[in-house]
């Protein structure tokens, strides 16, 4: 177990060194280096644990270090690579959304991920050689190694089964995640607010009394053809200072452009800051 932890923080030191660099080029935000931190000890320890895994397993099959290291390497680092891969692309699709420091949190992250899966692919590999048959020997006690009780337990069994019924499978997997998708179609995408927290709060309870005073006031926005009992818009438009006139580009329902340019208020003689004269100190 030492030999996986080894790799990933090897690999996340050398990453959080260039998250660092890219910090002065990129717009990067103060938590990339967490982030970086989290998803590179997670896939690292994963990566690592794929080639010493079989690489114990070329060593319970009479293999010497030196060829059970060169089949680890082509059989599970393969898969490493091509995992590794997946992770910075799917991480690299945060660009899609525009912001600027998410590119960054994106560029760091992605960058910490490939220097983890080369250090499962060219560091640990030379560190599984130098114990040679003694990577056991530090190993927890009771844990079943040989491939015979491994035969016999119940995930050996049940992959038997899926290789046995492909199709079966397939369907009955493609049908429960499409039952567990169907929530997705009436999600409601948006930015969170004050809205969401808790009715005791003093914030909610702001947000609920000031949410139907700001509501009316962008549909008076919105249509600003609707007049008032009186015949002058509603909420007291008419008193607002010079600028263009509200413009509604279509037919009713549609959204409008609202220009105003609030006018400076004149300071009365009775409002202005009277002066206040200097007495002189009192002579004795």
């Amino acid at each position: 177990m030492g030999l996986p932890i080894m790799t990933a923080l090897f690999g996340i030191g050398i990453g959080l060194a260039l998250v660092e660099m890219i910090s002065h080029l990129v717009s990067t935000p103060n938590f990339a280096t967490e982030l970086a931190s989290m998803i590179g000890i997670g896939v690292g320890i994963d990566y690592a644990l794929f080639i010493v895994t079989r690489y114990r397993q070329g060593l319970q099959e009479g293999l010497a270090p030196e060829p059970a290291v060169v089949r680890a390497i082509d059989t599970s680092g393969r898969a490493v690579v091509f995992a590794g891969t997946t992770v910075m692309i799917s991480v690299l699709g945060l660009y899609l959304m525009g912001i600027a420091f998410v590119q960054g949190l994106a560029v760091g992250t992605s960058l910490t991920v490939a220097l983890v899966m080369l250090a499962s692919i060219t560091l640990l590999p030379r560190c599984s050689v130098s114990p040679g048959t003694n990577i056991d020997k530090l190993s927890v006690p009771g844990r079943r190694t040989r491939e015979t009780h491994s035969r016999q337990s119940l995930w050996f069994r049940w992959s038997r089964i899926v290789q046995r019924r492909p199709w079966p499978a397939f369907l009955a997997t493609l049908a429960i995640l499409g039952v567990l998708a169907v929530p997705m179609f009436s999600l409601r995408q948006g930015f969170s607010d004050a809205g969401g927290n808790p009715t005791s709060d003093t914030t909610r309870r702001a947000y609920d009394h000031a949410r139907p005073r700001v509501r009316a006031r962008v549909q008076r926005a919105a249509d600003p053809g609707r007049r008032g009992p009186r015949g002058h818009p509603p909420g007291g438009a008419e008193r607002t200072g010079g600028g263009a006139p509200p413009h509604a580009g279509g037919r009713r329902g549609e959204r409008a452009h609202l220009s105003a340019r609030p006018e400076p208020r004149r300071s009365s003689r009775s409002s202005r800051r009277p002066h206040l004269k200097r007495s002189r100190p009192p002579t004795w």
